[in-house]
């Protein structure tokens, strides 16, 4: 009789949404870089097996995922997924946006995290080619995998992009520091397909920075 809601966060859930036809939260260059292997056969298989999960799943009676386009993109997967949909919000921007703060500067902000579904690869080469004529590239990595982080400094050395332009922010910051980073990027690439990064994309809009996604990305 108790009922039971599902608060969800993105990595808790995206396992529902990643084996849909037709959608990968990886892109070309980064499944290429990683060995990562997304093709129909896997997901047909990978969805077999989480028929269990699901039906575990169904005991569940309410579900908050971040964004709504998740949730009807799990149904659209799943057919018998039962929960029912209920909007929830886990933050505001007063508590993470300072107001005397806008875009002063002339650098580039290039994800959020130390993970895959950056999809780093791709938005590098995207940048490369556009020739910004820009002071520094902010790439945080603070958090997230190491391994992927490890792969992706190698990856950056060897690509001779380790100049004084490229900025890689491993160490925790504070809030102010980090806004500060952030009111310097009047240019700002999210290649994420996947929802992630809202708190700072929404603060970067409130900034005035123009974020760039690709045209599949769940938060475009």
């Amino acid at each position: 009789k108790t009922k039971i809601l599902w608060i969800g966060w993105g990595g808790d859930y995206y396992w529902l949404i990643n084996t849909l036809n037709m959608f990968s939260i990886y892109k070309e260059l980064t499944r290429t870089n990683l060995g990562i292997k997304d093709n129909l056969l896997l997901k047909i298989l990978k969805k077999f097996k989480n028929r269990q999960k699901v039906s575990l799943l169904n005991r569940i009676n309410y579900f908050s995922p971040v964004l709504e386009e998740d949730f009807l993109l799990i149904k659209k997967n799943y057919k018998n997924f039962k929960p029912t949909y209920i909007p929830w919000n886990y933050g505001n921007l007063e508590d993470h946006y300072q107001s005397d703060l806008s875009i002063n500067g002339n650098s580039i902000l290039l994800g959020n995290s130390a993970t895959a579904t950056n999809n780093h690869y791709d938005v590098l080469q995207i940048v490369d080619q556009l020739n910004l004529s820009n002071e520094k590239i902010f790439i945080p990595l603070s958090y997230g995998e190491k391994g992927y982080k490890d792969r992706l400094k190698n990856y950056l050395l060897k690509a001779g992009n380790n100049d004084k332009k490229m900025i890689l922010l491993e160490d925790f910051l504070t809030l102010n520091e980090y806004n500060q980073i952030l009111s310097q990027c009047p240019n700002v690439f999210m290649g994420h397909i996947r929802q992630q990064a809202l708190g700072n994309i929404i603060s970067l809009i409130y900034m005035g920075a123009k974020l760039f996604f690709f045209k599949e990305s769940i938060v475009y």
